[in-house]
């Protein structure tokens, strides 16, 4: 059974008074969480997403099909966000497995996973090659050649959903119109405990929050060293999707071809699936084996073409400027930007006063320091040439935690200083 194009943003909200209890052991994803929180504290955010989906369905209507084959290319740059540990162990993944990350989410995005479905399969004339490509940003917002992968040494163990948003992504965000910022971190929330990532939908969104999480254990392999689907699912939702379940009991996800879900299934279920069951899917059953659905990753497998319009949609218009970056092409400027905490010190910390920022070879141009509360907000901006050691007077700032970000033409890090008075 078809389902109608109705989307219903009204079940963001309805899941605050009503959780969904989906069928798994944990909140895989938070992005619906977060989103219907942010909603219940402004609820013009409702009527954003009301209005997007307005445009979002003029879109689909005038490109009813429309043959793509055009391949739409964009950067990405990858914040791998750490507490110290050596480069390639615990949360400061290697570049390899960064690497790897990138691969799994080209393939998936293209059709090329080696694990599509067979001709024999019902859904096999669904799948999509949704025609976008990733590439590693090969230049700054600044125009500085980087190697597109930014390590950030941020003091703290672990981070929930509220601080990601509020500390480390205000202070790490690369310019949102120009790449997808996706942050690998050691992601703990107590109100999602295990989760694996979020994403915001692009249509409720702002400059400094904009992107993709996923938890350091699912980033690229999941424990054990499976594949992990964490981050194409997130970017579904990044590009504007829904969970095939609509986020409530049978609820329209808003896509024609992928049948009604009951809820959010898990491990890999037989095909049909749940055909019997209250949404009366179809012959076919459920299309558990979608990246939108939480499913095991082993048997999760493909995209549908009614996603991909879905998502080309948003790359259209919402994030139509990321199709115009220059991101992906290499620069002369500077070399690879390393952003990590090597040859930097910053002392005392804590500090009961001003506080110093040394480089182990002082740099000769000028170097960008931007201090954040932990709400994100700045509260010192200043350049410094050649004047290292550099004094930060904190005679105007209360006792508390605040991030301090070091920039310069070779080097990007974020570190902690906690101010005591």
């Amino acid at each position: 059974m078809k389902k109608q194009l109705l989307f219903s943003v009204a079940i963001l909200a309805a899941t605050l008074s009503n959780p969904l209890m989906a069928q798994h052991n944990h909140e895989k994803c938070a992005t619906m969480t977060n989103q219907n929180a942010r909603i219940a504290n402004d609820p013009s955010l409702l009527l954003k997403m009301q209005e997007g989906e307005k445009i979002t369905q003029q879109w689909l209507a005038s490109n009813a099909g429309r043959a793509t084959n055009a391949v739409i290319t964009i950067p990405v740059v990858f914040h791998i966000v750490h507490n110290g540990e050596a480069l390639g162990t615990g949360n400061n993944v290697s570049d390899s497995i960064v690497m790897y990350q990138l691969k799994r989410i080209n393939e998936d995005y293209r059709k090329r996973n080696a694990d599509t479905l067979m001709p024999s399969n019902a859904f096999y004339p669904d799948q999509a090659d949704v025609e976008v490509e990733f590439c590693l940003a090969k230049r700054t917002p600044a125009g500085v050649a980087t190697s597109g992968i930014v390590r950030h040494n941020i003091a703290g163990a672990s981070w929930s959903i509220s601080e990601v948003d509020s500390l480390i992504k205000p202070s790490t965000i690369w310019d949102r119109n120009k790449y997808i910022n996706v942050w690998c971190v050691n992601l703990v929330d107590p109100a999602s405990p295990g989760v694996d990532g979020y994403a915001t939908f692009p249509t409720a969104t702002t400059d400094s929050t904009d992107g993709v999480v996923v938890a350091s254990f699912a980033f690229g392999y999941n424990t054990g060293g499976a594949k992990s689907i964490v981050a194409t699912h997130e970017l579904g939702h990044y590009f504007n999707l829904l969970h095939i379940w609509g986020d409530g009991t049978c609820a329209s996800d808003s896509v024609a071809d992928t049948p009604p879900a009951e809820m959010a299934n898990s491990g890999c279920p037989t095909q049909p699936y749940n055909v019997a069951g209250p949404c009366n899917p179809g012959a076919n059953g459920e299309m558990f084996m979608n990246y939108m659905d939480y499913s095991d990753a082993a048997c999760v497998v493909m995209f549908s073409n009614g996603q991909k319009a879905r998502m080309l949609a948003a790359i259209n218009t919402f994030r139509s400027s990321l199709t115009t970056s220059n991101g992906c092409e290499a620069t002369n400027v500077g070399i690879n930007e390393t952003a990590n905490s090597q040859g930097v010190s910053i002392y005392p910390n804590p500090t009961f006063g001003n506080f110093s920022i040394a480089f182990e070879t002082a740099p000769k141009e000028a170097v960008s320091i931007v201090l954040h509360n932990q709400l994100g907000a700045v509260v010192k901006e200043f350049n410094a040439v050649n004047s290292f050691p550099y004094m930060v007077n904190t005679a105007d700032l209360s006792s508390g935690v605040y991030f301090i970000k070091i920039a310069s033409d070779h080097n990007m890090q974020t570190q902690k200083i906690v101010i005591t008075k």
